[in-house]
């Protein structure tokens, strides 16, 4: 008798929800479409303000590239990058404006500072500690420091792995 009870009222809240309300003006989202003071939306017109239509850009966005998508304001701004190991280290450096890129190995540390162009990031540098190798360093670390403040730092233990300063 209990399921039979509990069957009708499972039944009922079916045809209560499929039913809903037959009033137009109903907040049933459902019903929505029966409504009569719902403006239809106007379908989007492809062309901007100038009449000209959108275009894609030449090139798609590069997820490797860390210049591919740039924010700020732009302007020249004083850029220094640092390098530190406790032994070998490789590391490569890119700047926005492409200018003075630089690949190498160092022992200890290097540091350059320089002027930079453009909207942020302003340069990217990647760092390596070599494969566990005689004179291979076992902690390196990189840092970004543009018109006087350190925007990024970072170190790492794993030898083989990258470490990227990007500001």
């Amino acid at each position: 008798m209990a399921l039979v009870v509990v069957l009708a009222g499972i039944v009922a809240m079916l045809v209560a929800l499929l039913s809903g309300s037959s009033d137009s003006n109903s907040d049933n989202p459902a019903q929505a479409g029966n409504r009569k003071d719902i403006e239809p939306v106007a379908p989007i017109d492809p062309q901007d303000a100038t009449g000209k239509k959108p275009s894609i850009t030449d090139q798609p966005v590069d997820p490797g590239d860390p210049f591919a998508v740039s924010f700020g304001e732009s302007g020249l701004r004083k850029v220094t990058f640092r390098v530190t190991g406790n032994g070998a280290v490789n590391f490569s450096v890119s700047y926005r404006d492409r200018k003075g890129d630089d690949k190498r190995q160092i022992t200890g540390s290097y540091s350059k500072t320089r002027k930079v162009r453009g909207r942020y990031p302003l340069v990217a540098v990647a760092v390596q500690l070599p494969p566990k190798l005689p004179g291979g360093a076992s902690r390196a670390s990189c840092s970004v420091t543009i018109d006087g403040v350190e925007i990024d730092k970072k170190t790492t233990t794993r030898a083989g792995y990258l470490l990227f300063c990007v500001a």
